[in-house]
C-alpha cells in the first residue's frame, strides 16, 4: 500500500509539471459606442390599407310626370353615356299639351274681357245710382257679386294656364344634373304614363366610398 500511494504521488505531481500555463488573453474594450443626434418634431403619415366600391352620391329614377308617346330620344341618353345639367334627353309627344294650353290662353282672355266689361258695368251703375236717389247704393245695385264672380273665373283661368304650361313643360326629360346615365327604359315610340319609368342618372360631381377599418386601426384615423 506504501508503494502504491508513492506511485500516485509521484505520478500526480508528474503531470502537474507536464500541465501549460493558461494562455493570456488580450483584454478587449466593452464599452459600448453611443452616437447622439439632436431630436426635431415632425408630422408621420401612416398608411392603411382598405377597399371599397366608388359609388355616385347623388342617384336620380326619371319618372314621366305627363303621359304621351316618345318622339324624340337624345344620342347620349344611353347606358354609360354623359349628359350635363338641363340637357334634353327624352321628349314626349307635346301636341295635345300645346293644345291644351292654347285652349287655358283663350279662357283666360275671355274671362279678362268679362271681367273689364263687369267693371265698366259696375262704374255705371254707380253712376246712375248717384242720379237717380240720394240714399247709399246696396252692393246688388252697384254689381259688386258680379264683379267678384268673373274676378273669380279670371284666377281659375290664370291656374289652368299655369297648369297647362307646366304639362307642356314636363314633356320635356332633361338631365336634373351633371351625370352618366345608369339606365334607360324607354325607346323611340314608347308610350309612358304619368309615374312610368323613364330611366335612371348617376351624377359624376362627387362620389363616395365606402372603406372598412379595422379596430386597431381607427385610432389613426384623423379625427
Amino acid at each position: 500500500p506504501i508503494l502504491i500511494l508513492a506511485v500516485g504521488v509521484l505520478s500526480f505531481v508528474i503531470f502537474s509539471g507536464m500541465k501549460k500555463p493558461p494562455e493570456e488573453k488580450a483584454e478587449v474594450d466593452n464599452t459600448p459606442i453611443v452616437a447622439v443626434e439632436p431630436i426635431t418634431v415632425a408630422p408621420m403619415t401612416l398608411e392603411i390599407s382598405s377597399y371599397g366600391v366608388v359609388k355616385p352620391k347623388y342617384e336620380t329614377e326619371l319618372v314621366a310626370q305627363v303621359s304621351g308617346q316618345i318622339v324624340e330620344l337624345s344620342d347620349a341618353f344611353v347606358r354609360g353615356g354623359f349628359v350635363k345639367k338641363g340637357q334634353l334627353l327624352a321628349r314626349i309627344d307635346p301636341n295635345d299639351y300645346d293644345a291644351a294650353l292654347i285652349d287655358a290662353q283663350a279662357n283666360m282672355a275671355s274671362a279678362r274681357s268679362a271681367l273689364q266689361q263687369e267693371v265698366a258695368q259696375g262704374k255705371v251703375a254707380e253712376r246712375e245710382w248717384k242720379q237717380i236717389a240720394d240714399s247709399s247704393p246696396t252692393e246688388l245695385s252697384l254689381r259688386k257679386p258680379q264683379l267678384a264672380q268673373e274676378l273669380a273665373r279670371v284666377k281659375a283661368a290664370q291656374a289652368s294656364v299655369l297648369r297647362a304650361q307646366r304639362n307642356v313643360e314636363r314633356t320635356e326629360i332633361r338631365a336634373p344634373y351633371d351625370a352618366m346615365i345608369g339606365s334607360r327604359n324607354v325607346g323611340l315610340g314608347s308610350f309612358v304614363g304619368t309615374g312610368s319609368m323613364i330611366g335612371k342618372v348617376l351624377g359624376t360631381d362627387t362620389a363616395e366610398i365606402r372603406l372598412p377599418v379595422a379596430d386597431n386601426q381607427l385610432r389613426f384615423l384623423k379625427n
